[in-house]
């Protein structure tokens, strides 16, 4: 037998028992499945039952907000779960292996199930993966959940689809492809135009869901009213109309820091019938933000700027990752780990940082933040094609931008992945100590 015998798997037990309580005499059922990995294989994986009677508070109803997903128990919270099932013996489930196969056995019947597995192994990092969710919006309801039942003999349920789970060695270097910055004003921060209100007939920056106007530079440079302290936004808007409404790309230029420990990046983001409605994200500290129709600081198409914070302002968060991605009803997840634990949709919040939302329908972004105070981490950060809904392959796109407080530098790498459903991308490994993958 493999080292997989003396694997754990972690089956998420959902619906009450009206008026029956889990007993030894239940009627037992098998539960069948395998394990597809994405990299190296874990020597062994983990399982628990848990009860939902016994772990309410695990169970985010808030998600349950579409009338068709029927009876909705909510979102799991992974992290939440602590009081686990047990076999009929009173230990663990048994589980045997066949290659990537497992039976566990000594399950009770007529129950409503979830599966929650992972690796068990020191050596490499698994993701978790949840089998019983609602595929399209990660809800578990009636109808999504793993039912067994001994209706006409049944004595063995076979899971809808494979674990899946992706497992690598712990990095240790950043490996993320960088877009050089472009146009290094040599100590000074940005200057504006020559005539940048012939270039953008407007140039706003707003919060993410550009209800607050934080900076308005049409007409003059501007400094953005924000807070710089633990409640700066980590996701903000850039809302801009272009003078030429021929215009089908711009780029963002953003300077970190100012005089010669300035540093600079640009990002391209498109125009849409004259428009710019863009994501970005900052940390915090001294920023100064422009658009321009190239990547060069010539005088030409560059917008006016808008400057965040005071010059001696160090950034708020330490880390930030934005993703987004180019298709539309397709669901990308964002995956950081840090600390021996995990940040994605199904444990949005741990103490060294926040997911903000899950974005199951498209495009994004999906922001992580780190929490104010927490310094000197190492994240890394994967990304997974969850779903496509049937709508084929998208560009995944992640941008990070981390703070070393030992150095002041700023570091920001912007890095794309085309995708199909179900893959993952290792993005890279990021944070204060490591070299700027530029």
């Amino acid at each position: 037998m493999s080292n997989r015998a003396y694997a754990t798997f972690a089956l998420l037990l959902l619906a009450p028992l009206a008026g029956c309580d889990i007993a030894s005499d239940l009627i037992r059922v098998n539960v069948t499945g395998s394990v597809d990995v994405d990299g190296t294989a874990p020597a062994a994986y983990s399982l628990q039952l848990y009860s939902y009677n016994d772990n309410k508070a695990a169970f985010d109803t808030s998600y349950c907000f579409d009338s068709s997903d029927g009876d909705c128990y909510g979102r799991v919270k992974v992290g939440e779960l602590n009081t686990p099932a047990q076999a009929s013996d009173g230990g663990d489930l048994p589980v045997e292996w066949d290659g990537e196969e497992f039976t566990l056995s000594d399950v009770p019947a007529d129950l409503l199930y979830v599966l929650v597995a992972t690796g068990d192994d020191g050596s490499v990092i698994c993701s978790t993966d949840v089998v019983g969710f609602d595929e399209r919006t990660k809800v578990v309801t009636a109808a999504s959940a793993i039912t067994l039942s001994t209706d006409e003999g049944l004595d063995t349920f076979t899971l809808p689809r494979p674990v899946r789970l992706v497992c690598d060695a712990a990095a240790t270097e950043p490996d993320a492809p960088a877009n050089e910055p472009g146009g290094d004003p040599g100590g000074d921060d940005i200057p504006a135009g020559d005539d940048p209100s012939a270039s953008w007939s407007s140039f706003q920056i707003t919060d993410k869901n550009g209800g607050a106007i934080y900076a308005d530079a049409t007409s003059a440079n501007a400094t953005a009213d924000v807070e710089c302290n633990s409640n700066f936004p980590s996701v903000l808007q850039v809302k801009a109309t272009a003078a030429d409404a021929a215009q089908d790309t711009a780029f963002l230029r953003i300077q970190f820091g100012s005089g010669d420990a300035a540093t600079f990046r640009t990002m391209e983001v498109p125009i849409v019938g004259g428009e710019i409605d863009q994501s970005f994200s900052l940390t915090g500290g001294y920023a100064v933000v422009q658009l321009d129709f190239d990547e060069n600081l010539d005088g030409n198409g560059e917008s006016y700027t808008v400057s965040f914070c005071d010059r001696a302002d160090p950034p708020a968060q330490e880390m930030l990752v934005l993703l987004s991605w180019d298709k539309d009803d397709t669901d990308v997840d964002t995956h950081i780990f840090s600390q021996g634990s995990e940040v994605a949709y199904y444990s949005l919040s741990q103490p060294w940082g926040d997911l903000d939302i899950d974005d199951v329908d498209g495009f994004g972004p999906e922001t992580f933040t780190s929490k104010p105070g927490v310094e000197g981490n190492l994240y890394e950060v994967k990304v997974h094609y969850y779903s496509d809904h049937g709508n084929g392959s998208t560009v995944a796109t992640a941008r990070v931008l981390y703070y070393d407080a030992s150095t002041g530098e700023t570091c920001d790498i912007t890095a794309s992945q085309s995708m199909n459903a179900y893959e993952w991308w290792n993005v890279g490994v990021f944070g204060p100590g490591l070299a700027c993958p530029n």
